[in-house]
């Protein structure tokens, strides 16, 4: 017979566990959500799921304290530190703990998703790499002659250069919704067309966040229609990838993608890895200032903090945060 009063009283006590990590590691974060807390170690992600977790009905008399390694990274990891850390920085200015959790929400589910783009680009760099490599040593053989045989290629190229426009467009559309968490408007998600008239409507065309919007949407814009294009092709609308390829010139290209839309001049061969790099960063750069933006719209005119624009060279290694918040005098604290 379990006695349920008994195993209650136990996990009602304190309880102590050991995380997985190494020595020379440390925990710098724990963060609860609904399916666990999770620590943030500098070169871990670990949930940590407590008997009550695993065992409500107390079925179990020695359920344990399970931890699940979500990713071997940490808060060594720009993107982490970007993204979740940065945003916990921020969460205490915001009024209501609903707001803080949808925050903290849409902040986790970028944090992943940028990691899995990070990934992809990272695994398609690597194989553009290794083929260039295999190429570069015969490269006459597969550029000279009347009719040279084709160069080595990719072989999942196409398939993962969609993998990571389509994942991009959904961190984006996760990023709109950070704009009815502080301004209870509901712009649809993903509707980044919408949100700049909105701003320029409500704080004016001069102000720094409607302009910022407008400048971000041009990008966003255009990768919206290459996904679109995957989704939706047409015979004057579609995507093209091209693999390593012989031109006119006898020069072998490095793989590049080509959009045909009549709106957008982006049809000549833009280079495929450099443009998923930029684009990763212009979606970590867009949610951390709309983060900072956002938070300055609703925090109380009267909290003197200061924010510190940190240039990557002077950014803590182990906790690569852009942005530092700090306490800042106003006149009535220094005394006469």
């Amino acid at each position: 017979m379990i006695d349920k009063d008994s195993i209650k009283h136990r996990r009602d006590g304190a309880i102590f566990a050991t995380l997985g990590i190494e020595a020379k590691d440390r925990i710098v974060a724990m963060i609860p959500r609904r399916d666990g807390l999770y620590a943030i170690s500098l070169d871990k992600t670990i949930r940590v799921n407590l008997p009550n977790d695993l065992d409500p009905e107390m079925e179990h008399d020695d359920a344990p304290i399970a931890q699940t390694l979500v990713a071997s990274k940490g808060s060594r990891n720009p993107i982490i530190a970007r993204t979740i850390l940065q945003a916990e920085d921020f969460l205490r200015f915001i009024p209501n703990e609903e707001r803080q959790r949808r925050v903290r929400d849409i902040a986790w589910e970028v944090m992943t998703s940028l990691l899995a783009i990070s990934s992809q680009i990272t695994g398609l760099r690597s194989a553009i790499d290794s083929k260039r490599d295999e190429i570069l040593p015969d490269y006459s053989l597969y550029a000279l002659g009347p009719s040279p045989p084709p160069a080595p290629i990719v072989e999942s190229l196409e398939i993962d250069f969609r993998s990571v426009v389509l994942l991009a467009n959904h961190t984006l559309n996760s990023i709109s919704e950070l704009f009815p968490v502080f301004f209870e408007q509901d712009f649809k998600r993903g509707k980044f067309d919408r949100i700049p008239r909105w701003a320029s409507r409500t704080f004016g065309e001069a102000d720094p966040l409607s302009r910022m919007l407008r400048a971000d949407e041009i990008w966003i814009n255009a990768w919206g229609e290459v996904r679109n294009a995957f989704e939706h092709p047409k015979e004057n609308y579609f995507v093209r990838v091209n693999n390593f390829r012989l031109l006119a010139n006898r020069e072998i290209q490095l793989p590049t993608w080509q959009l045909r839309n009549d709106k957008l001049d982006l049809f000549r061969p833009q280079a495929l890895i450099d443009t998923l790099g930029l684009l990763e960063q212009n979606i970590l750069g867009l949610f951390e200032n709309l983060l900072v933006a956002l938070t300055e719209k609703v925090l109380v005119s009267s909290l003197a903090i200061g924010l510190i624009d940190k240039g990557e060279d002077d950014r803590d290694p182990d906790c690569p945060k852009r942005y530092e918040l700090v306490s800042v005098l106003q006149p009535n604290d220094i005394e006469a």
